[in-house]
């Protein structure tokens, strides 16, 4: 899949439910940025990349690859932070769940790992 697809798909993602406008505001661009984005009209330039990548707090790797990983660096505590009950807990149990998350998904790759190695 080619990069601006890629970005595309993502950044619809990332967007959820927001609407453009709202989303825009969020990671400090123009809407019609967005937009063009989303829809693969223009390419983006690096610094607009850049400004994404550190409103959300994720690598721009993330933005551009065919799988987002959702345990990287910010990208969790990005997408946890839009929920209403994750914003309702104290910053100490935020970062408790959070590694819960991160310790389960690591149990869950080794397990898968331990099972592609047994079929092999």
């Amino acid at each position: 899949m080619e990069l601006s697809k890629k970005l595309s798909k993502n950044m619809k993602t990332l967007r959820g439910s927001k609407s453009q406008a709202a989303f825009s505001k969020e990671i400090g661009i123009a809407k019609a940025t967005v937009n063009s984005i989303e829809t693969q009209r223009a390419s983006i330039r690096l610094d607009t990349l850049e400004v994404i990548c550190l409103h959300l707090g994720i690598p721009p790797q993330s933005l551009l690859s065919d799988e987002m990983d959702c345990m990287e660096s910010g990208m969790l505590e990005y997408l946890l932070g839009r929920t209403e009950w994750y914003l309702k807990l104290s910053p100490e149990d935020q970062q408790a769940y959070i590694q819960w998350l991160r310790h389960t998904a690591d149990l869950f790759e080794r397990l898968i790992g331990q099972n592609k190695e047994r079929k092999e």
